[in-house]
């Protein structure tokens, strides 16, 4: 399937939360998919999506999660940092990203960000104080560790035990990541 047929979406489906297309060969996506205004979370991995639908997606009011694993990505969107503020979970996994735009910093709700195996060579520190990222197997998770620490050391004052928890963490980045 290359196209979501216009007559699939009938009224019972106006009230869905959760898509998945992935994995479908889909080269655009419809006009309809905006008409999904309950729709909270969309999976479109795995397609030769060109472009990305960003004004169908962005019309899309009540979603928090996108999954585009595996699309081939260059860029992130600076569009749906703007439209879509609150986006919870964005997965970007396996794609070919080697930055995000400076604007990530207007999710504000955003948990959860998952970007394994992209080309990475720096990030927006503003992305830093995010409370759960997924980072892992990127050429410069260093960086991205070196930061983080950074801006906690720079936002913990002389506290000396929260150092001692900033220690620990180090060590069980560094086993995460050598594991």
């Amino acid at each position: 399937m290359q196209r979501i047929p216009a007559q699939s979406i009938k009224n019972e489906f106006l009230l869905c939360r959760v898509l998945y297309l992935d994995s479908n060969n889909l080269k655009d996506l419809n006009e309809v998919v905006s008409q999904l205004t309950s729709l909270r979370s969309i999976d479109l991995s795995n397609n030769p999506l060109s472009p990305l639908p960003t004004g169908i997606l962005s019309r899309l009011v009540y979603l928090n999660e996108l999954r585009l694993y595996r699309l081939g990505l260059r860029e992130f969107p600076r569009d749906f940092c703007c439209v879509m503020p609150h986006l919870r979970l964005i997965g970007l996994s396996h794609n070919s990203l080697s930055h995000l735009p400076p604007e990530m910093n207007r999710l504000r709700l955003l948990e959860e960000l998952h970007l394994e195996n992209n080309l990475f060579q720096e990030f927006p520190l503003s992305i830093c104080t995010l409370p759960e990222m997924k980072v892992q197997y990127n050429e410069t998770v260093w960086l991205l560790l070196t930061k983080i620490l950074q801006s906690a050391l720079f936002y913990l004052k002389t506290d000396f035990t929260i150092y001692s928890q900033i220690a620990i963490f180090q060590r069980v980045a560094l086993e995460t990541l050598l594991a």
